[in-house]
């Protein structure tokens, strides 16, 4: 949070599983996903922009970063938690439908499943 409030940059994989007790379900990919809300509970706590940053190679062996966001939301308290991770949730679903070969998840990513 510190680091937030200074203006420093925080970065936080939002693609992995999470226990239900640590995360939040969002759509990824058409499937509920347990995913972590922790980059949208650090920017609404710290009054900081979440963005979203996708680095990609180019042909000629140099790199371009894409840059998603501010995300912003007029909810308020859970559902604006709910509402940032599903954005950024989005921008990395696009991510990986412009560059599929960058993505490699060598875990369960819908391990976990909601309650029934």
């Amino acid at each position: 949070m510190a680091a937030l409030r200074r203006g420093e940059v925080l970065g936080i994989a939002v693609d992995q599983n999470m226990r239900p007790s640590r995360g939040v379900f969002v759509d990824f990919f058409g499937t509920p996903a347990c995913t972590t809300p922790a980059a949208a509970v650090y920017a609404l706590r710290a009054g900081a922009p979440l963005i979203a940053a996708f680095p990609t190679r180019s042909k000629n062996r140099t790199h371009v970063v894409k840059v998603c966001g501010p995300f912003e939301t007029s909810e308020r308290g859970h559902r604006a938690v709910i509402d940032l991770t599903q954005k950024v949730t989005r921008a990395v679903e696009q991510a990986v439908r412009d560059h599929p070969d960058h993505w490699f998840w060598v875990h369960r990513r819908w391990k976990t499943r909601p309650p029934e």
